[in-house]
């Protein structure tokens, strides 16, 4: 426990490469349980896990948001594995300058930033009571970071970037009933790209928190005979 909240404590506090150590510390301080956890999840239930989530991250005082849709295999509601599709929604420029050979000078204009790209997950439950959970969600992603202006034209100037990222965080769930919950997250982006402008405003703390609507638990509420429902969503949790 004491690992588990020094692990927190970094996302906070101490810097990307910290994170990634302590990360794996974590992991390696719970081999033998989390073998043994994994095994029982791989030989119990498998049920449909759906996710929309929105991460937030705060850049030169202001908020960054990534949003995400996803959808995996949940073991044993143990282990949730997946993949999906996430999105840069804010809206953010950057300040470009380059040299105009018309004007004999150089000229400075603000470019759109758009992300986009291919993410996958793992999310490990290592406690779960009644109404308490904590995870160790991990998420990967490929895609491609996308520069835009306009200079004297209507046409948009585009330069295009392969990204690579990797997100570690922590996650508590609350359930308040057995299909309506509160949530909150912590971790960090780190992008894998040699841009200095991308590392400044995408490397950085993650912070999530919300209402968590269990859609699984909600459909077997809704149909508690349902017969389809029960075979595709498992047994209600409570």
């Amino acid at each position: 426990m004491r690992l588990f909240i020094l692990y927190i404590y970094s996302f906070v506090k101490m810097r990307p490469a910290c994170h990634i150590l302590l990360f794996f510390l974590f992991a390696f301080h719970a081999k033998g349980q989390f073998m043994d956890s994994l095994h029982v999840a791989l030989t119990g239930s498998k049920t449909f896990d759906f996710r929309f989530e929105s991460r937030n991250s705060f850049v030169d005082q202001g908020r960054v948001e990534v949003q995400s849709l996803k959808f995996g295999v949940t073991f044993g509601r143990k282990l949730s594995v997946g993949g999906g599709y996430s999105w840069l929604k804010t809206k953010l420029y950057d300040d470009y300058k380059f040299y105009d050979s018309e004007i004999k000078s150089d000229v400075s204009l603000k470019r759109r930033v758009k992300l986009n790209y291919i993410c996958y997950y793992v999310d490990y439950i290592f406690y779960k009571s009644k109404r308490w959970q904590y995870s160790i969600p991990t998420q990967f992603g490929t895609g491609f970071t996308q520069f835009e202006y306009s200079f004297r034209t209507p046409e948009v100037h585009k330069s295009k970037y392969l990204v690579f990222l990797y997100e570690p965080g922590v996650n508590v769930k609350y359930k308040i009933f057995t299909w309506l919950g509160l949530g909150g997250s912590v971790g960090y982006r780190l992008v894998f790209k040699n841009n200095k402008y991308l590392g400044k405003k995408l490397n950085s703390p993650l912070y999530a928190g919300g209402v968590i609507i269990y859609w699984d638990q909600l459909a077997l509420a809704l149909f508690p005979k349902n017969k389809l429902a029960k075979k595709w969503l498992g047994p209600v949790e409570w």
